[in-house]
C-alpha cells in the first residue's frame, strides 16, 4: 500500500506518494470548489496503489478551493509543477536513493470542477513562458467548470441569504469576501472570457496540448456547471458517466463504481 506524505500549507494541505522506483510519469490531483486534497477524490488515494500507478509520482495538491482568489491557487500550483520538474530533489518526502537529476517523461494533470479551470490557466501561463513541461502535460478533466457554473453560485448565494429582500446586498457582500472565486466562475464572467479567448491563442500559437484538453468526463446528472459545447477544441463529444453527478463523477469506489479509474488509467495508457 502506497503511503501519502502531507507537505505544503498548514491549512490546505497537499500529499505526496513517490514511487517505489524512479517514475517517468508525474500525476498530480487537482480538487475544485470547496473540496480537498484528499477526500474530493474519494478512493483514488487509495486506488493508486494498484499495478497502473506503479511508474508514477502521485500529488494530490490542496488549495483554498474558491476561499481566496483564483490567481492565488494559480501560482501555488505553477510553483508546485515548475519546483518538481525543475528541482525534484528540493521537494518534500523525496526519496534519498533516487538521482538529483531524475526527470519525468510526462506530466498528467487531473482536476475536479474549479481545478479543471486552475490546470488551464497554469499550462496557459507555462506555455507563455516556453516552460518545458507544458508540452509535455495532459489534461485530464473531471466535470469541469470552464463554462461557468451558475448553479454553485446559486448555493453559495442561498447559503447566506435567507429570502429577506434587505439581507440580499450584505450576504452578496459575504460571499464575494468568503469565496472571491464564486464571481470568476459565474458563466460568461471576464475570467471565463478571458481564459477562452487564451486557450484560443495558444491552439493557433502551439503547442496545442497546452490549451486542448486529452480527456473530459461529465456526470449526467450534473446540476452544477454549465455544459453547452466542449470548451474551444477540447474532445467532442465528451465522456458522460450514467448517473453519477457533479461530486460523484470523480470518487471511484472499487468494484462498485470504477468508471473515474477506469477512464483515467485507459487514457494515461494512450501515451
Amino acid at each position: 500500500m502506497r503511503v501519502l506524505k502531507p507537505f505544503g500549507f498548514k491549512k490546505y494541505k497537499s500529499h505526496v506518494s513517490w514511487a517505489e522506483t524512479p517514475a517517468e510519469t508525474l500525476v498530480i490531483f487537482v480538487h475544485g470548489f470547496m473540496g480537498n486534497s484528499i477526500n474530493t477524490w474519494h478512493q483514488f488515494p487509495i486506488m493508486i496503489s494498484r499495478k497502473e500507478f506503479s511508474d508514477c509520482d502521485v500529488v494530490f495538491f490542496g488549495h483554498s478551493g474558491g476561499r481566496r482568489p483564483i490567481v492565488a491557487s494559480i501560482a501555488q500550483l505553477f510553483g508546485l509543477i515548475d519546483g518538481i520538474w525543475n528541482r525534484p530533489a528540493a521537494q518534500a518526502h523525496f526519496p534519498k536513493d533516487r538521482s538529483t537529476n531524475h526527470g519525468y517523461e510526462r506530466i498528467v494533470l487531473c482536476g475536479h470542477s474549479l481545478g479543471c479551470v486552475l490546470i488551464r490557466d497554469v499550462l496557459l501561463k507555462a506555455a507563455d513562458q516556453d516552460k518545458a513541461w507544458a508540452a509535455k502535460a495532459d489534461m485530464i478533466l473531471f466535470a469541469p467548470a470552464h463554462n461557468g457554473a451558475s448553479e454553485l453560485v446559486v448555493l453559495a448565494e442561498s447559503f447566506f441569504y435567507t429570502g429577506v429582500a434587505l439581507l440580499q446586498r450584505p450576504a452578496n457582500l459575504a460571499i464575494k469576501f468568503l469565496y472571491p472565486a464564486i464571481e470568476q466562475l459565474r458563466p460568461n464572467s471576464q475570467y471565463l472570457t478571458d481564459l477562452r479567448r487564451r486557450s484560443e491563442g495558444r491552439i493557433a500559437a502551439g503547442p496545442r496540448r497546452a490549451a486542448v484538453a486529452k480527456m473530459v468526463v461529465h456526470g449526467e446528472d450534473d446540476k452544477v456547471i454549465e455544459f453547452t459545447a466542449p470548451f474551444v477544441s477540447d474532445p467532442d463529444p465528451p465522456i458522460f458517466i450514467s448517473g453519477a453527478g457533479h461530486k460523484s463523477v470523480c470518487k471511484p469506489r472499487p468494484i462498485f463504481f470504477e468508471d473515474p479509474y477506469k477512464y483515467l488509467i485507459d487514457s494515461m495508457a494512450e501515451g
